[in-house]
């Protein structure tokens, strides 16, 4: 083989290299072909009760009852904004294994970042889910920095023209039991525990919030998450005390 045929087989086996570096790389870096018709926003992939590939998010806390939560910021511009709620498990003890409430009282933390002009509007439901029961216990939409009917907006340091920014919320305390139709205490509540023993109902709290932007930007956000409401029946205990008074002479 001569020196020039040696050149073309570098050169070749090069190029060869070349293509399928470039191969990869689009495998990896080009994103799927859109659907007719289908927007750029339309196209990001929300996660429920996870990270969140898109540029809003909400964090929230279910206050009352013992609940508590967190909001988690991206550490910078680049990071995914992270979507979180938490709820913890409540308790009730008594003879007669009656639930008389469970009370929400959420707090939300709305984030939005590269929105162009501004937002325009940001929507929020709080949805409850029982094995026999899927109630919806607030809507609220907030197209100013005016409150909704059963919200309010505590943090107003960012408005909503802000390209990034945040709001809080702190929606009204509820009892769950009273204020959906197909939910009360009887779902939480079991008159046959005997002595000693408990009784669970898990609840699932589904966040949905839309946040529109004046610039045409549309993000959706779904996230959930489970509290347990335990229910016991304790032990009957009984007991004397007395003194006998002694003496002596």
């Amino acid at each position: 083989m001569t020196d020039d045929d040696d050149a073309h087989t570098d050169t070749d086996t090069d190029i060869e290299s070349n293509r399928t570096r470039t191969s990869n790389r689009d495998a990896t870096d080009t994103p799927a072909p859109a659907q007719h018709g289908e927007s750029a926003s339309e196209r990001r992939s929300l996660s429920r009760r996870a990270t969140l590939r898109g540029t809003a998010a909400v964090g929230m806390a279910l206050a009352g009852l013992g609940t508590v939560g967190s909001f988690s910021e991206p550490a910078q511009a680049s990071d995914a904004i992270v979507s979180e709620i938490t709820a913890e498990d409540t308790a009730v003890t008594n003879n007669d294994g009656t639930v008389h409430a469970v009370y929400l009282e959420p707090e939300l933390t709305v984030e939005w970042q590269h929105f162009g002009d501004g937002v325009d509007s940001v929507s929020i439901s709080i949805r409850v889910l029982l094995d026999t029961a899927n109630e919806v216990i607030f809507l609220e939409s907030l197209s100013t920095e005016d409150a909704g009917d059963r919200v309010e907006i505590t943090d107003t340091s960012d408005s909503f023209d802000a390209v990034s920014g945040s709001i809080d919320l702190a929606f009204d305390r509820v009892d769950i039991t009273d204020a959906a139709d197909g939910i009360d205490g009887s779902d939480f509540s079991d008159g046959s525990i005997a002595a000693g023993d408990s009784e669970t109902t898990t609840v699932e709290v589904l966040v949905n919030a839309v946040i529109d932007g004046n610039d045409g930007e549309h993000e959706t956000i779904d996230i959930g998450r489970a509290f347990d409401v335990t229910v016991t029946n304790p032990d009957g205990e009984a007991g004397v005390n007395g003194s006998m008074n002694t003496d002596a002479e």
